[in-house]
Parts: structure tokens; sequence; C-alpha cells
């Protein structure tokens, strides 16, 4: 079942945990931590958190849309969630327990660590912003089964 939530939804909860748990995130910070919820959630359920594409930017794992819709922080902690053309946040209610679990253990795990920390998690050898960079380029899609199978193997 390959479906997923929108990514910048996602952003969201994870902004939302953070600010009740006294955690500032910059932008990175967000893109990093959605991308290992992400995978995460691959990696143990076999379904994606997200339903947007990742990308192998120079930096690391992006979701383009929540870059375009935080880009205006620059390297400064998000202070607002990500809003829509309404001017509502983005969120979402359908997360499974698994999914909500995952989340909160990304946070949990990784949400201590700084930015450029992150990144430098997810440039590791073999990793699958290595594998996809090397091979097909800068902001080239990561695939989802490339995700899954890693985050399933280190799990």
């Amino acid at each position: 079942m390959e479906t997923g939530h929108d990514s910048r939804a996602v952003a969201n909860e994870i902004l939302l945990i953070g600010q009740q748990k006294g955690i500032p995130m910059s932008m990175m910070k967000v893109l990093k931590l959605v991308y290992f919820a992400h995978g995460w959630t691959l990696g143990i359920t076999g379904n994606p958190l997200c339903s947007d594409p990742v990308e192998a930017w120079k930096y690391g794992p992006v979701f383009s849309n929540i870059y375009q819709s935080l880009s205006h922080n620059g390297s400064n902690d998000v202070a607002h969630l990500i809003l829509d053309g309404e001017g509502q946040p983005i969120v979402d209610y359908n997360y499974t327990q698994y999914e909500n679990a995952i989340i909160e253990r990304v946070i949990e795990n990784y949400g201590h660590l700084s930015a450029f920390r992150l990144s430098d998690i997810t440039h590791e050898i073999g990793s699958p912003w290595d594998v996809t960079s090397r091979s097909f380029g800068n902001f080239s899609t990561i695939s989802n089964e490339l995700i899954r199978t890693y985050f399933s193997q280190k799990g």
C-alpha cells in the first residue's frame, strides 16, 4: 500500500512535537527529521510516511515542498507551522499508531542532534542519498525502495 501523507503535514507534526519538547528546529533539521521518520516508517512497516518524493540535494535528502515552504527561514529556527493557500496550518489527523510512534521515536533519537550532524548521517557511504547522488547526481529522486531496503537493514 504505497500512499503516505503530505510531507508538509509531517513537518508540522514534527515542529509541534519539537515545540512541546523545547527542541528548536531549523529548516534543515526539519527536513532531516521528516526524512528519518519517512525512512524508518518504510523500513519498519514497508509503507511510506510521506507521499511526496525525496530528492538527493547537496546537503542530503530533501522534500522540495517542505523546502519551498520553509526557505524564507534561512538557517534560523522555524517559528511557525507551514500554512496552506488559505492561511491554515497543513495538518493530518490520520496517522496510524505505528506512524505516530515512529515520529515520536525519531524526535527522541535524533532531535537533540544538530542539523549538520543529521546531514552527516544522511551522507554516510551506502546511504540512499549517497547511492542516488553518486549514480544520478544532485536533485535526483531517491526511490522509496532504496530507502525501505536501507532502513529495514538498519533496524
